[in-house]
């Protein structure tokens, strides 16, 4: 019988110092817990700048641990495929998906594991979310819709109270529509039955995704507000925020599409291209983001994953691979 319980994922891209930061944290909440050796730290480089991988790759070797695991893709593969690849080497019964730019102060992973053991149709579960300064932000959300998009929070008001909750540091496990993907804990068989993480989602939206097909599949999401991390936020995206805000829209238009359907996929992509209009003539870059918008009818063609190249003489052991036929 296994006795790890816990695959905490990190997808690295270019933020080595955080990444580290990220790990000694871990260690410094689990290691003296209720987890202690029953944990693994699975990380997957996203082709991250050879000096930004080879920094982390020497923390990982001098740290010395036998419980994390550090493997290199060949390309950038985006958020949500980077995330599948770390499972190739670790996937234990709960995975905490975690990005590179948190850190913990309190160990926040023994009770969400505790509560999914206690709740069955519980699939994934998230804390306060708090930023780099440890005040309380945003949690989670409602599933975007063509009234939450384009109409505004007043045709929902249950998502104005959506945001007073998530600021709350105390209070009762809520059920929510979808969590953040800074954190996310989920079990890994409701994972594994809706499929894992949808590879054709470059960046944003993954988990808006994957918690609708829970839902479909009876499968329930939770907000856990007396545990917290702190997430700094944008680090491996600082510069380049006008191609991840138009990769954002891509995301949204195929989820749109994917789950409500061709007609409703239209119509939503439809009032985008209209409310980008509108933007367009005040700013440079909200005619770039019209224009890409006007472009991203067909949004996986027009998608930044594109625009990454492979090297195949990357492999994790630093070796060039072999041939199929060597």
């Amino acid at each position: 019988m296994e006795k790890t319980l816990l695959t905490i994922s990190i997808v690295h891209f270019n933020t080595a110092e955080m990444t580290k930061r990220c790990i000694e944290s871990i260690f410094n909440v689990l290691d003296s817990g209720p987890l202690s050796g029953l944990y693994e730290i699975s990380i997957v480089d996203n082709r991250s700048d050879i000096l930004e991988y080879e920094n982390l790759s020497y923390f990982v070797e001098s740290i010395g641990r036998e419980n994390v695991f550090l493997q290199r893709s060949c390309m950038n593969t985006g958020f949500g495929l980077g995330c599948m690849l770390t499972l190739n080497r670790s996937a234990r019964e709960n995975i905490a998906f975690v990005n590179s730019d948190t850190f913990f102060d309190e160990d926040c992973f023994t009770p969400l594991i505790k509560f999914l053991k206690g709740h069955p149709k519980a699939a994934a579960i998230t804390p306060q979310h708090k930023d780099g300064g440890g005040n309380p932000t945003r949690s989670f959300s409602r599933f975007d819709s063509f009234g939450s998009r384009f109409i505004g929070s007043w045709v929902s008001c249950p998502f104005i109270a959506d945001k007073k909750n998530s600021n709350n540091l105390k209070g009762n496990v809520t059920t929510v529509d979808f969590i953040f993907g800074s954190f996310m804990m989920v079990k890994r068989d409701a994972f594994a039955i809706v499929g894992g993480f949808d590879p054709s989602i470059f960046l944003y939206y993954e988990e808006m995704d994957l918690c609708l097909r829970l839902k479909k599949c009876g499968f329930s999401t939770h907000f856990y507000p007396n545990a917290s991390f702190c997430h700094i936020g944008n680090g491996s995206s600082s510069g380049v925020t006008e191609v991840l805000r138009l990769e954002s829209l891509l995301s949204m238009i195929y989820v749109m599409r994917k789950h409500r359907g061709a007609v409703y996929g239209l119509a939503f992509y439809l009032a985008l291209v209209f409310q980008s209009a509108l933007k367009a003539p005040f700013k440079s870059r909200n005619r770039r983001i019209f224009i890409g918008v006007l472009k991203a009818f067909m949004p996986q063609a027009c998608s930044h994953r594109l625009t990454q190249s492979c090297n195949f003489e990357i492999t994790s052991s630093g070796e060039p691979p072999r041939s199929a036929t060597s």
